[in-house]
């Protein structure tokens, strides 16, 4: 059984549908369990996964306030209660845990003596209480735990550099049939009202405070001189309850006078298009320097 604190379809929601559609179904057999309905439980449904709703399985976050953090520790033992019954009633024999802020599947797993993986995918940067109950929990309570990178990983490394024992690194796997490398499609460049031809830039994300697309655009506002030709393109939406964010980054793209050189292009891709998207860019990042995107001054998109 999978657990998982969303039904939408961001990063680490498609990273979750893309491990069970690549399971052995001779050797396993995958069940997800949701918070409520959502744009991923339909595609997780046609890969072959039964679908269960805990509207009591809640994400653990700081961002909503102090009443939202007494209403989740008040919640939590009838929800994990609940999911142990399920993980009885559903015959399950492993707990996998598809995020750090899902806290149910270690208390389910004591519940029912089943073993737990807790696979990270994030950096806690928001409350260093949270980082601190979320990384100790998951060194403790799991037989294993799988980061995704050197960054997720050295959240858990003590102060002799030391990483837990029951903790292994695994990347997202990609499927190199879809993202392949191919000709630059224009018609993204039309999209985006960008000059064809000319060398694009962008960073690929949701726009959350954490994944830098601020560092981002200072590093393309440096650039103007250095490489006049480049364009560049935000591509990702606004997360729920940080619209204001999303609307501080456009700003700030108006007052470092990027002007008709950046493109936000909201939610408009869905996964199944990102391989032409990232087809139609000459560079892709996030939080890089100036100093790393000067390298494209001279390079043709492609």
């Amino acid at each position: 059984m999978y657990l998982h604190t969303t039904s939408e379809v961001g990063g680490s929601d498609v990273s979750l549908l893309r491990l069970v559609e690549g399971l052995d179904r001779s050797r396993f057999q995958p069940v997800v369990a949701l918070p409520s309905d959502g744009p991923l439980v339909p595609r997780l449904e046609q890969a072959g996964c039964d679908v269960y709703r805990l509207p009591r399985m809640k994400k653990l976050t700081s961002r909503r306030g102090r009443r939202y953090l007494i209403g989740f520790a008040m919640n939590y033992p009838a929800a994990v209660v609940g999911l142990a019954r399920l993980v009885r009633r559903a015959n399950i024999d492993l707990i996998h845990t598809n995020t750090i802020h899902n806290l149910y599947g270690i208390g389910a797993a004591r519940l029912t003596g089943r073993p737990h993986v807790w696979h990270v995918r994030e950096i806690v940067w928001q409350s260093r209480a949270v980082r601190r109950l979320e990384v100790g929990l998951a060194r403790r309570c799991s037989d294993r735990v799988i980061v995704t990178s050197d960054a997720v990983a050295a959240m858990f490394v003590d102060r002799a550099g030391r990483r837990p024992a029951n903790l292994r690194q695994i990347a997202n796997g990609v499927d190199l049939h879809r993202f392949a490398p191919g000709p630059s499609d224009a018609r993204l460049a039309v999209e985006w009202g960008l000059p064809p031809g000319a060398p694009l830039v962008a960073a690929v994300c949701r726009l959350d405070a954490w994944k830098g697309v601020d560092v981002f655009l200072r590093a393309a506002a440096e650039m103007r001189a250095s490489a006049p030709g480049a364009r560049f393109v935000v591509v990702g939406g606004a997360v729920p309850g940080q619209e204001a964010h999303a609307r501080d980054l456009e700003r700030l793209a108006g007052e470092l006078g990027l002007g008709d050189r950046v493109r936000f292009a909201g939610w408009r891709y869905g996964p199944a298009d990102m391989p032409d998207v990232f087809r139609a860019l000459s560079v892709l990042g996030s939080s890089i320097t100036a100093t790393r995107l000067n390298m494209i001054s001279a390079r043709p998109s492609s």
